[in-house]
C-alpha cells in the first residue's frame, strides 16, 4: 500500500503534492496498530521523506481532528521517546 501511494505521488503535479502527502501520512496513521501508534520518524522512513516534512503535516491533521496523540513510547527508528499518533475520527475529506 505504501508503494502504491509513493508511485502515485511521483506521477502527480507539484500543486497536488501537499494534499497527497497529507493523505499518505493519514493512511499510514490509520494503518498503524491502535495500541502502538506510529511516530513521525516511522512515517518518514516508510514514505522516504524528511521527518520535518512529516512534522509539518501531522500538525494540520491534529488541528482538523483527523489525528490525536496516542501517547509516548520508544521510536523504532531513533530509540528515543517520541509522540505516537492514532486516528481520531471516521474517514472524512482531507483538506490542506
Amino acid at each position: 500500500m505504501i508503494r502504491q501511494y509513493t508511485s502515485q505521488l511521483s506521477q502527480e503535479k507539484n500543486s497536488d503534492t501537499l494534499q497527497k502527502l497529507g493523505e499518505m501520512v493519514l493512511a499510514l496513521i490509520r494503518e498503524a496498530d491502535l495500541v502502538e501508534g506510529i511516530s513521525n520518524h516511522e512515517i518518514a522512513e516508510a514514505l522516504q521523506i524528511p521527518t520535518a516534512t512529516v512534522s509539518g503535516l501531522t500538525r494540520p491533521l491534529v488541528i482538523q481532528g483527523y489525528v490525536r496523540e496516542l501517547g509516548k513510547r520508544k521510536c523504532k527508528i531513533t530509540n528515543n521517546t517520541v509522540i505516537v499518533w492514532t486516528t481520531q475520527s471516521p474517514r472524512k475529506v482531507l483538506k490542506f
